[in-house]
């Protein structure tokens, strides 16, 4: 039997470009597919897809045909069109040589991926040029090879020396500043945890031959709770290395949202549970993901309904297409008033356990 993920996105745009040449579509401000197998979409710097007008980055590349995403090398760019990141995806997964720059065109950084970790040797580098440290990744904590400051003076030799930098926590764009001593590598003593605007000590760990032992709030600072788990990190969130097709944004911020539903049910007990199950029913058995697209003719009228095929499987991209437009009691989601689109994928997997997985923002927005 076949089975499905998934993946739903409510994209605030202005409309949806019909299918005007075989495999080709583009979401306005979005998404694009082009050339049968390439793809352009824009993102934040949390790693979540969004509208071009408040994104940060558009991502090029192949789309792969087996797994939800990208293959082989792909390029992201800031909305200037300068070059910020190359690497390449394997099997769904970050894999081999990949590099950061700078809107200058210099390298940030450069090193190599195995299944989406960062492995062996980091080079980090200033917007002038110069060589700012060098990690090793061989362990779950890399170790601190060389550190310089933005002249070129060495602080930090061969894993012995002090060491400043910054780190961003798990889906944030705001960096906090850290700072310590480096013994073989390894953190040691007392380490700095700051506020990267005002420099101001938000607590202090300690560090026991690269092991964290402890951590309190100086007097004065935000009082962090501590168990037994250090908040410094060496190496921390990249929005780059994360992006989520399973997750998107709406609208801008600011702009009041209603989420779309069908007939009185949820979208997913309404229309992604149902779809599910006729696709199961539908007899096919190519492993293969789709991307759909709707827009609507007010709100309880389908106007336009587009589906891509990672295979070009013709005959499930139009089984799809009837299915949507059969559906006689849909309820589109609005923005100050007006219709707003609907973008979602399919995982289609012989393999795959049956699941939904709905963003955190619909989920927000649903509770």
């Amino acid at each position: 039997m076949k089975k499905l993920i998934v993946f739903l996105f409510f994209i605030s745009v202005q409309g949806v470009i019909a299918q005007d040449m075989p495999n080709t579509f583009k979401f306005a401000d979005v998404a694009e597919v082009y050339g049968a197998d390439s793809v352009k979409v824009w993102y934040s710097k949390s790693g979540v897809i969004y509208n071009s007008q408040c994104a940060d980055y558009y991502r090029v590349g192949k789309l792969d045909p087996q797994n939800i995403g990208l293959v082989g090398e792909f390029k992201d760019y800031d909305l200037q069109g300068h070059l910020l990141y190359k690497a390449s995806y394997l099997n769904g997964m970050l894999n081999g040589i990949a590099a950061f720059y700078y809107p200058n065109g210099k390298t940030m950084e450069t090193g190599k991926y195995e299944n989406d970790a960062r492995v062996g040797i980091w080079r980090y580098y200033y917007e002038n040029g110069i060589e700012e440290k060098v990690l090793n990744f061989e362990a779950e904590v890399p170790t601190i090879l060389s550190y310089n400051d933005e002249k070129g003076k060495a602080l930090l030799v061969n894993g012995e020396g002090q060491y400043r930098g910054s780190f961003k926590q798990w889906g944030s764009t705001t960096p906090f500043a850290i700072s310590g001593h480096v013994t073989k590598g390894k953190m040691d003593g007392e380490w700095k945890f700051m506020n990267t605007l005002t420099s101001k000590i938000l607590s202090i760990e300690v560090f026991n031959d690269g092991k964290f032992s402890n951590g309190f709030a100086p007097p004065g600072s935000p009082r962090y709770v501590y168990n037994d788990q250090s908040k410094i990190q060496l190496s921390g969130f990249y929005g780059q290395e994360q992006l989520r097709w399973d997750e998107g944004i709406s609208t801008c911020p600011g702009s009041p949202y209603t989420v779309p539903t069908v007939g009185p049910k949820s979208l997913k007990e309404g229309f992604y549970i149902p779809l599910i199950k006729d696709i199961e029913a539908y007899s096919t058995e190519k492993k293969q993901w789709v991307m759909v697209g709707i827009t609507f003719d007010g709100l309880k009228k389908v106007k336009d309904v587009i589906v891509y095929s990672s295979i070009d499987d013709v005959k499930m991209e139009q089984h799809i297409n009837n299915y949507i437009r059969q559906i006689k009691t849909w309820k589109a989601g609005s923005q100050n008033g007006n219709a707003q689109p609907l973008f979602f994928t399919l995982n289609i997997d012989n393999t795959l356990e049956e699941k939904v997985i709905i963003p955190a923002e619909y989920r927000w927005r649903s509770n």
